[in-house]
């Protein structure tokens, strides 16, 4: 059974605003993160920034008919998709919703592929015909997550997964008071939702161009998520390891109770 189908989980969704595009990008990195192979549109584009050549509905739909696996995001538009209750657009998901409806038809009360997935709150009635089957809330809480990745991992034949251990935080609204170095900030946005493939993001030019002040309101928006932060300033020179611990003590002690108690507190003694 597994052979006919692309061994990936597909992740259909409606572009309804930014906000909802995050959420379903930051499901795929957490499925990313636990290596399962994802199928999305957004990490596709990242990849082929000319679109499939199919063109964008035959993806959609070969992605909704092929796949091993599939997440329904659940929302109100996706839902006006699959019932055609909601006029025109949303081309993809009512591509997507036509394959789903015609294969839960034509299976009838075996659907072994496809779940639905809601990310937040959704004010209408999921319809009847998908209402059956088990619905995941992985943003809950990490029992839902840890059970959504099971499931998908046994549908790809895939064991000893090794769950996400890290859940970033979602962008709020913060608005940095910089004159200059604004077209960096969407970089380090990015970055503090994990949603960068480096881990690591550099800065450069010379001084006077703001970095110090870019970095200082990089720290107040970490503070803003909830994100523990040690800031280094190593301009000039002369920080040596004892004194990078040091602040590492001063700022994460409480957050790190075995650095502070076995290794960080014997720099003050």
């Amino acid at each position: 059974m597994l052979t006919k189908f692309q061994q990936h989980v597909f992740i259909s969704y409606r572009h309804e605003s930014p906000e909802h595009a995050r959420a379903v990008r930051r499901l795929g990195e957490l499925l990313r993160q636990a290596e399962i192979p994802v199928a999305l549109d957004q990490f596709y584009f990242e990849d082929h920034p000319g679109g499939p050549d199919v063109g964008w509905p035959k993806w959609c739909a070969d992605c909704a008919s092929n796949s091993a696996c599939v997440l329904i995001i659940a929302s109100q538009g996706w839902f006006e998709a699959y019932e055609k209750s909601g006029g025109t657009g949303a081309l993809g998901a009512a591509t997507e919703a036509d394959v789903f409806r015609n294969t839960l038809y034509r299976e009838r009360t075996h659907n072994a592929r496809i779940r639905l997935a809601f990310l937040h709150d959704v004010s209408v009635e999921v319809p009847d015909t998908l209402f059956g089957w088990h619905q995941f809330r992985p943003f809950d809480d990490d029992d839902q997550l840890n059970q959504l990745i099971r499931w998908v991992a046994g549908c790809l034949g895939l064991g000893n997964v090794e769950l996400p251990t890290v859940r970033w935080p979602e962008p709020v609204e913060f608005r940095p008071t910089l004159a200059d170095r604004l077209k960096e900030w969407p970089a380090i946005v990015e970055l503090l939702a994990g949603r960068l493939r480096e881990r690591i993001l550099r800065l450069e030019g010379p001084c006077g161009l703001g970095k110090s002040a870019l970095v200082r309101q990089a720290t107040l928006y970490a503070k803003t998520l909830g994100v523990p932060v040690v800031q280094l300033d190593l301009k000039g020179g002369g920080v040596d390891v004892e004194g990078i611990l040091g602040q590492f003590y001063l700022d994460l002690g409480q957050k790190l109770p075995n650095f502070s108690r076995e290794g960080g507190a014997r720099l003050f003694c």
